[in-house]
Protein backbone atom coordinates (compact mmCIF):
# COMPACT_ATOMS: atom_id res chain seq x y z
CA UNK A 1 0.00 0.00 0.00
CA UNK A 2 1.62 3.28 -0.66
CA UNK A 3 1.10 6.67 1.16
CA UNK A 4 -1.87 7.64 -1.32
CA UNK A 5 -3.75 4.89 -0.46
CA UNK A 6 -3.27 5.01 2.80
CA UNK A 7 -4.78 8.51 3.53
CA UNK A 8 -7.31 7.71 1.16
CA UNK A 9 -8.05 4.60 3.66
CA UNK A 10 -7.92 6.95 6.75
CA UNK A 11 -10.04 9.62 5.55
CA UNK A 12 -12.66 7.12 4.25
CA UNK A 13 -12.35 6.11 8.03
CA UNK A 14 -13.14 9.07 9.60
CA UNK A 15 -15.72 9.73 7.06
CA UNK A 16 -18.38 7.08 7.34
CA UNK A 17 -18.09 8.07 10.89
CA UNK A 18 -17.97 11.15 11.31
CA UNK A 19 -15.56 11.51 12.86
CA UNK A 20 -11.58 13.96 12.86
CA UNK A 21 -8.13 13.12 12.87
CA UNK A 22 -8.10 14.00 16.51
CA UNK A 23 -10.85 11.58 17.62
CA UNK A 24 -8.77 8.79 15.98
CA UNK A 25 -5.16 10.05 17.11
CA UNK A 26 -6.88 9.99 20.51
CA UNK A 27 -8.58 6.60 19.81
CA UNK A 28 -5.12 5.49 19.84
CA UNK A 29 -2.57 3.94 22.42
CA UNK A 30 -0.05 6.90 23.86
CA UNK A 31 3.57 6.23 24.24
CA UNK A 32 6.33 8.97 25.44
CA UNK A 33 9.77 8.71 23.60
CA UNK A 34 13.09 9.83 24.74
CA UNK A 35 16.22 10.36 22.31
CA UNK A 36 19.72 11.07 23.40
CA UNK A 37 23.07 10.20 22.29
CA UNK A 38 26.48 9.96 24.29
CA UNK A 39 29.53 10.36 22.93
CA UNK A 40 32.53 7.88 23.69
CA UNK A 41 36.10 9.29 21.98
CA UNK A 42 37.03 5.47 22.34
CA UNK A 43 35.92 2.66 20.98
CA UNK A 44 36.55 0.15 23.18
CA UNK A 45 34.85 3.09 25.93
CA UNK A 46 31.97 2.78 22.85
CA UNK A 47 31.77 -1.27 23.34
CA UNK A 48 32.14 -1.34 26.88
CA UNK A 49 28.91 0.44 27.45
CA UNK A 50 27.05 -1.70 24.50
CA UNK A 51 28.30 -4.96 26.49
CA UNK A 52 27.36 -3.49 30.13
CA UNK A 53 23.80 -2.93 28.60
CA UNK A 54 23.37 -5.93 26.94
CA UNK A 55 24.60 -7.83 30.47
CA UNK A 56 22.23 -5.48 32.42
CA UNK A 57 19.64 -6.67 30.66
CA UNK A 58 20.57 -10.48 29.87
CA UNK A 59 17.01 -11.82 31.35
CA UNK A 60 15.06 -9.75 28.64
CA UNK A 61 13.90 -10.31 25.12
CA UNK A 62 16.32 -8.91 23.57
CA UNK A 63 17.27 -8.00 19.64
CA UNK A 64 20.61 -7.33 18.35
CA UNK A 65 19.35 -6.60 14.29
CA UNK A 66 19.90 -3.07 15.16
CA UNK A 67 22.04 -2.43 18.10
CA UNK A 68 20.87 -3.70 20.61
CA UNK A 69 17.02 -3.53 21.63
CA UNK A 70 15.46 -4.67 24.95
CA UNK A 71 11.52 -5.56 24.96
CA UNK A 72 9.89 -5.50 28.32
CA UNK A 73 6.47 -6.92 29.38
CA UNK A 74 4.40 -3.67 29.41
CA UNK A 75 5.32 -2.81 26.23
CA UNK A 76 8.26 -0.15 26.34
CA UNK A 77 11.36 -0.62 25.14
CA UNK A 78 15.27 0.86 24.89
CA UNK A 79 17.40 0.63 22.13
CA UNK A 80 21.23 1.36 21.91
CA UNK A 81 22.97 1.99 18.20
CA UNK A 82 25.93 3.12 17.71
CA UNK A 83 26.93 5.46 14.85
CA UNK A 84 29.30 4.58 11.58
CA UNK A 85 30.01 8.65 11.07
CA UNK A 86 30.38 9.90 14.90
CA UNK A 87 31.63 8.43 17.88
CA UNK A 88 28.53 8.44 19.72
CA UNK A 89 25.79 5.52 20.89
CA UNK A 90 22.20 6.88 20.15
CA UNK A 91 19.83 5.97 23.37
CA UNK A 92 16.12 5.84 22.21
CA UNK A 93 13.44 4.66 25.39
CA UNK A 94 9.87 4.36 24.70
CA UNK A 95 6.85 3.44 27.46
CA UNK A 96 3.32 4.36 28.03
CA UNK A 97 4.53 7.26 30.79
CA UNK A 98 6.91 10.01 30.61
CA UNK A 99 8.05 8.71 34.31
CA UNK A 100 8.02 5.27 32.76
CA UNK A 101 10.18 6.46 29.52
CA UNK A 102 12.67 8.30 31.91
CA UNK A 103 13.00 5.30 34.49
CA UNK A 104 14.15 3.22 31.62
CA UNK A 105 16.47 6.14 30.22
CA UNK A 106 17.98 6.95 33.57
CA UNK A 107 18.64 3.27 34.38
CA UNK A 108 20.88 2.89 31.20
CA UNK A 109 22.38 6.87 31.79
CA UNK A 110 23.69 5.10 35.06
CA UNK A 111 25.72 2.20 33.37
CA UNK A 112 27.45 5.17 31.99
CA UNK A 113 28.60 6.70 35.14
Amino acid sequence: MDSNTGIALILEYLAKRNKNISYLKNELPQYYMIKDKKTFYHKNLQDNFMSSFAEKFKDKNISYADGIKVFFTDKSWCQLRTSNTEPVIRIVAEAKTKKDAFKIYNSVNKLIN
